[in-house]
């Protein structure tokens, strides 16, 4: 199959890459650089990178100010209707000032692709029209491919489409692809001025659906803080706060329209929408993330936002909680019904339950948020009782959720559960750290990393890079990242968003406490990235760049007007830190279960400093984010060779696909001969762990 790559040529610029001043469509919403449908823009076989895609009955027009003397497209009905349908019937046209410059013939489904190129000098307003041409407007998919103008002039600003500092670079050509696509194509789902009535608002959910679906938006919600769309953030966590209503007893709805008006496809009335129990605590618990990195108190002062909050947590789970175990619950009609209220966000679930591991691990996080949000407004004695209300939560999960050795995923009305693997079930609890540290913990995650392949849809798929990085397991962190990319289904908006954050927030280890003027890093590369430089990271009104060289050194400049306070941690253990290359005593935490390393200084505005390990002070616990043990040979044939100066408790052999392979248990410190000449080539990784780290280091196992 052809495809047309990106090529607008010296002074051309894309259509789908400016502002339009006023849009109106037939069915669905205008898509930029991709079908209607949210497919890639597919002419007769030809894929093209860039374009419109909209349709009938569809009218798009841009203010140019007489500064394009060229228009050129190709335009058509998508692949995505078959040829056989003969519904489809589009005229395409072009006005420039009111006056007709163009006119197609009829188009149907396989009609051959149509190219215009048009003079437009002198132009202000360009018109592209595209019409039924049967007086119905079923199957219209109209393609403007590959639509661009030639720039003589200077376009007005208000044509400009947004632009955002934010940049990552990298060592690997890789990351940055994935960086640059995420990037441009988030900011193609911005819809807050696509059309007139839109609210401040961004895609979240199917690309056929224009609206923004709360699992989504709560996922999605940092990394669009990357790319400057605070405004759209607030406005969409309102929208869902202020649905939350006793009348639908304190669920929020489901989805949103872009102009605000409640999306009708998953809502009938206020007994009968879709109602999943995590959906209640999602908005809450991504919240307090939102408010540390705008620094803007309205998520901590509002008061229907506190309402919400509070109603989230507390008036929410006595609505439901039927066998009163402080657990919020639905499904007792064991319908499984999501317009009648289930326990969990796995909607293909035949399980039954009225509690969902995914649900609790939901209410654990938002009963932190909360107390985090009342912390923050002061509210020490509120901020202390949610906190205990949260270890309450993981206490009960630690102990009536664990049987035959492993975390269960629900629990039925006649107390039955099940157990094993379940796309969502299953993820939730690591990512908002509801599971013990420790061998529990690690086996979910190698219970969720064992499966992945398993996992159907992209979205569910989409979690698990930021838990893995969570728990500083960056070689699966990468592997999550990249299979997410790569996947057929990435133009799903939240892919797009998540990769964002998974690079700053994941890899990075990047945090933030704008009203503090606080930044916290802590490097998870793994072995393919040498280093990884964040530039313009928005921290409240301010931004930072941050690089990484490999795991072992940071450097953060301070682009803003303010003093900030600067928070350096490493994995391991060390007696001190390189500051500007003079040594510094070290602090030590532990974090997720892991040894950290770490130092507090001030960077002035402007200013840039560097904090690095300090491998001659590191006592002989580092080995969890140093490197210290040594691996070798890399890439090997026969056997792999390990020198250990500490102790560990197991090492375990994992295959790409997460399989177990071997397991050595109690190694003695010193040489750890690995026999893997049974071993078919490909990439392995070694999992070791001790008694307070867990570290993993990937390996190519050659052929003869």
């Amino acid at each position: 199959m052809l495809s047309v790559p990106v090529r607008a040529g010296a002074g051309q610029v894309y259509l789908s890459d400016l502002n339009w001043q006023t849009a109106t469509i037939g069915w669905g919403a205008i898509h930029r650089d991709l079908s209607v449908s949210g497919h890639t823009l597919t002419l007769n076989g030809v894929k093209y990178a860039k374009g419109i895609g909209t349709h009938a009955r569809s009218t798009i027009t841009w203010f140019l100010n007489r500064s394009c003397t060229r228009l050129q497209a190709s335009v058509g009905i998508d692949d995505e209707v078959p040829e056989n349908n003969s519904a489809a019937s589009v005229i395409f046209r072009v006005y420039g000032d009111g006056s007709l410059l163009y006119s197609s013939p009829v188009m149907q489904a396989g009609s051959s692709t149509q190219v215009i190129d048009l003079d437009i000098t002198g132009i202000s307003y360009l018109q592209l029209r595209a019409n039924d041409a049967d007086g119905s407007i079923d199957s219209d998919h109209a393609d403007w491919a590959d639509a661009r103008v030639t720039v003589t002039g200077k376009l007005p600003a208000s044509t400009l489409r947004m632009k955002s500092p934010f940049v990552i670079h990298s060592s690997s050509p890789e990351a940055e692809e994935m960086f640059n696509w995420a990037k441009t194509r988030a900011i193609n789902y911005v819809q807050t001025s696509e059309m007139t009535n839109n609210i401040p608002c961004y895609w979240a959910g199917l690309l056929d659906r224009p609206a923004f679906y709360l699992r989504d938006f709560a996922h999605q919600a940092l990394g669009a803080h990357l790319i400057g769309l605070d405004r759209e953030n607030l406005t969409m966590t309102r929208q869902f706060a202020l649905s939350a209503t006793p009348e639908r007893k304190y669920y929020p709805l489901w989805a949103f329209a872009f102009d605000g008006s409640i999306y009708p496809l998953d809502y009938h009335n206020d007994s009968n929408f879709v109602r999943e129990v995590p959906q209640a605590f999602e908005v809450t618990a991504c919240a307090l993330d939102l408010y540390k990195w705008t620094g803007d108190s309205t998520y901590i002062t509002e008061k229907d936002l506190l309402a919400f909050y509070d109603r989230s947590v507390e008036n929410f789970v006595w609505e439901h909680d039927r066998n009163n175990n402080g657990i919020a619950d639905d499904n007792w009609s064991q319908t499984g019904n999501i317009f009648l209220g289930t326990c969990t966000y796995n909607e293909q679930s035949s399980d039954n339950f009225i509690e969902a591991a995914d649900g609790m691990a939901a209410q654990y996080g938002a009963c932190l948020a909360f107390a985090g949000i009342l912390a923050a407004g002061g509210d020490t004695a509120n901020s202390v009782y949610w906190k205990e209300e949260a270890t309450s939560l993981k206490n009960k999960f630690g102990t009536d959720w664990y049987k035959e050795n492993q975390y269960v995923r629900g629990f039925r009305p006649d107390g039955s559960y099940g157990a094993g693997f379940d796309q969502m079930h299953i993820c939730y609890p690591p990512r908002y750290g509801l599971t013990d540290m420790g061998e529990r913990n690690e086996a979910a995650l190698n219970m969720l990393f064992s499966h992945y392949s398993s996992v159907a849809f992209v979205e569910a798929r989409s979690y698990h890079a930021e838990i893995y990085f969570r728990y500083n397991q960056p070689e699966r962190g990468w592997i999550m990242m990249k299979n997410i990319y790569y996947d057929p289904r990435k133009d799903y908006p939240e892919i797009s968003f998540v990769l964002l954050s998974d690079f700053v927030m994941g890899m990075m280890g990047v945090d933030a406490d704008a009203g503090r003027q606080m930044v916290t890093t802590l490097p998870r590369l793994p072995q393919d990235i040498g280093w990884i430089e964040a530039d313009s990271v928005p921290v409240g009104d301010q931004c930072v760049s941050i690089r990484h060289e490999k795991n072992v050194e940071t450097v953060l400049t301070n682009y803003s007007n303010k003093e900030l306070l600067w928070k350096a941690r490493f994995y391991g253990n060390y007696r001190q830190l390189l500051l500007n290359g003079n040594p510094v005593e070290a602090l030590h935490d532990t974090l997720d279960g892991q040894l950290i390393s770490y130092i507090n200084t001030g960077i002035q505005p402007g200013a840039t400093s560097t904090v690095a390990v300090d491998s001659v002070s590191a006592s002989k616990r580092n080995m969890a984010g140093t490197g210290r043990f040594q691996l070798y040979p890399n890439p090997a044939r026969e056997h792999i060779s390990l020198f250990l100066d500490v102790p560990v408790r197991q090492i375990r052999l994992y295959d790409n696909a997460g399989r177990l392979w071997k397991t050595l248990s109690r190694p003695l410190p010193g040489l750890t001969r690995i026999d893997i000449s049974s071993l078919a080539p490909g990439e392995y990784f070694l999992k070791v762990t001790g008694k307070d780290f867990v570290v993993d280091r990937k390996f190519i196992k050659t052929g003869s």
